[in-house]
């Protein structure tokens, strides 16, 4: 289990920090709870045929727990339906965080969310379809609404999600793989993100008239790259003929490419779709070979999911230690509730030392737990001389909730001489 590492304490941050002390008398029931979340955690981990299994308690805000569970299953549906069997309906306890990934012959695909019946995508026709196409492949989904629901994607409300893919450096793989599983991806709004791929969109039937159409282009028009939201940007291996792309894509699909237009243009692969860097692959293989940590790799950054800020502090030290060769590092975590919100840094060089100047990540989670204090938060974005931070959907609109977080704001770009602070998106008064 994590063991939060302490940061030294500043003016503003300390005094927002006694704003925990109002919650002491919660400590016996967060008790009794933890005692609920660790008979949820045990009766999971006894599920049969799990290759994995890891949980843990943190407390970002004081005396608040949140839990986190992460497990790894193969796809075989007697795992799959046992694990759902000891997940959902259950009494939890705390908010709890949960991750699963699920391994096929060639693909790894993580779900950041519980496995409940309800969910509208099945993770094994997913796995199974990705395998399909007999390229080694990284696949997740996560929530991009967190603190709408204990599991939005088992609710019936709309939210957005994020669907990660990761095939390798051959444009051709990342589009067949995304015709592959587009049929099996749930029908909500979808940011698909892959190193040849970015796409929005709105419904199931939309992403995979997308992904076949692509497929079916890139067989006669190799592409180096595709982005579709309002237009469709393609990026060819070669001069195209616009036209004749127009007219294929059109004929295919006349009720999709009405509403949005196609653009094509020859694209540098260097600057369309860069190669990972050797130190961005070295310090990915070290992570993962030293501090057992799946991350992934775009030209010279890595990113890394983790559970909690506490875990940011305890890895961003550690890589620290070991050095990064000037390679930029993101890290994210997840929502866990109105007083949890979802952690995303901006790419950060570590180097080895203990200033903010050296590894700028406690800091910045310092910064974090005391936004989030205020339970008004649903998303930090957070670098050396930024903050950026999205409200929860209850306070967007309320002046007073949204004045306290902005007092939290200025109070820490005061504090640390920040240039850029926006809030839900407009910079706040006085920065840009």
């Amino acid at each position: 289990m994590p063991r939060p590492v302490a940061t030294p304490p500043t003016r503003f941050l300390a005094a927002v920090t006694v704003l925990g002390l109002g919650v002491l008398g919660l400590t016996a029931c967060a008790g009794n709870n933890e005692e609920a979340f660790n008979t949820y955690r045990h009766g999971i981990e006894q599920v049969p045929g799990l290759t994995h299994f890891e949980s843990g308690l943190s407390r970002a805000v004081p005396l608040v727990p949140t839990g986190r569970i992460q497990v790894e299953l193969p796809a075989d549906r007697g795992v799959y339906d046992a694990l759902v069997a000891a997940t959902c309906g259950k009494d939890r306890g705390i908010a709890t965080t949960f991750e699963y990934t699920v391994t096929g012959e060639h693909t790894a695909f993580t779900v950041q969310d519980f496995p409940c019946t309800t969910q509208k995508f099945d993770p094994l026709k997913i796995v199974a379809a990705a395998d399909s196409v007999e390229t080694k492949t990284t696949l997740s989904i996560g929530n991009l609404s967190p603190g709408l629901a204990p599991s939005p994607t088992s609710s019936d409300q709309p939210f957005t999600q994020r669907v990660r893919l990761d095939t390798g450096n051959d444009p051709a793989d990342t589009f067949a793989l995304f015709a592959a599983i587009a049929p099996q991806l749930p029908d909500n709004t979808l940011e698909i993100e892959g190193d040849h791929l970015r796409a929005s969109t709105e419904s199931a039937a939309e992403v995979t008239t997308l992904a076949s159409d692509l497929a079916a282009l890139n067989e006669t028009v190799p592409l180096l790259s595709a982005t579709f939201a309002d237009t469709l940007t393609l990026d060819t291996v070669s001069e195209p003929d616009t036209a004749g792309i127009v007219a294929f894509l059109t004929a295919r699909s006349p009720d999709l490419y009405r509403d949005h237009s196609i653009i094509s243009r020859i694209g540098v692969p260097d600057a369309a779709v860069a190669p990972p860097t050797d130190a961005a692959l070295a310090l990915q293989t070290w992570v993962n070979n030293t501090l057992g940590i799946t991350g992934g790799v775009s030209e010279n950054t890595l990113t890394l999911r983790l559970p909690n800020v506490d875990e940011v502090d305890t890895v961003s030290r550690q890589i620290a230690e070991h050095g990064t060769d000037l390679v930029g590092v993101v890290m994210i975590t997840p929502a866990a509730g109105a007083g949890v919100p979802e952690f995303v840094s901006v790419p950060n060089t570590i180097r080895p030392g203990t200033t903010p100047g050296d590894n700028p990540f406690p800091v910045l989670t310092e910064r974090f737990r005391a936004l989030a204090h205020t339970e008004k938060v649903r998303r930090v974005e957070a670098g050396r001389g930024s903050l950026k931070v999205w409200l929860l959907p209850s306070a967007v609109g309320d002046e007073s909730a949204s004045e306290t977080v902005r007092a939290v704001m200025r109070g820490i770009a005061e504090e640390g001489a920040l240039s850029v602070l926006w809030m839900d998106g407009v910079p706040v008064d006085g920065y840009r």
